[in-house]
């Protein structure tokens, strides 16, 4: 797979190290760079010490298809996105600290909410103010700052 174009450019050489070890077949390009070739192996499950939620999740994914447990254990505490999403759709998933225990399962489908992330828009958020001056042919609008108090500030929008 490829990914997008911020992924290109990262090194994969932590997660192909810890999807080879869970016993999958992963081949990186050079420099360990995408894109990644997963070729049909079996995985082993084991114990699996994580720095990131984008390993746990590939973790938690091959541990779905493991012959033993999986033990992911987090360094620090991250997004927990994915477990949750699995769980509803029957994942055995158990958490005990930073600690998750994964089981072979078969997942059910699930009708799935997934709010949108904010960020994704926050361009087009920022642009909506100019977008309206230059339609309207009117001047930019402004944002000033002054002190308000010594606890605070106060702004001002002049944004017609």
């Amino acid at each position: 797979f490829r990914g997008e174009k911020t992924l290109l450019k990262r090194s994969m050489k932590e997660l192909a190290e810890k999807l080879s070890f869970a016993g999958l077949s992963v081949r990186t390009s050079p420099g360990h760079k995408p894109p990644l070739k997963i070729s049909p192996s079996r995985a082993k499950g084991g114990f699996f010490r994580v720095s990131s939620a984008q390993i746990k999740s590939a973790l938690l994914a091959a541990a779905l298809y493991s012959d033993r447990p999986a033990r992911i254990s987090e360094e620090k505490v991250s997004r927990d996105h994915t477990e949750r999403m699995l769980r509803v759709m029957g994942a055995s998933i158990k958490k005990t600290g930073r600690t998750l225990t994964v089981k072979r399962s078969v997942l059910k489908s699930a009708k799935l909410r997934i709010p949108g992330d904010i960020s994704a828009c926050a361009p087009f958020v920022a642009a909506w103010p100019c977008s309206r001056c230059l339609a309207s042919g009117s001047s930019w609008p402004t944002a000033s700052t002054t002190s308000a108090s010594s606890t605070g500030s106060a702004a001002t929008w002049n944004g017609r």
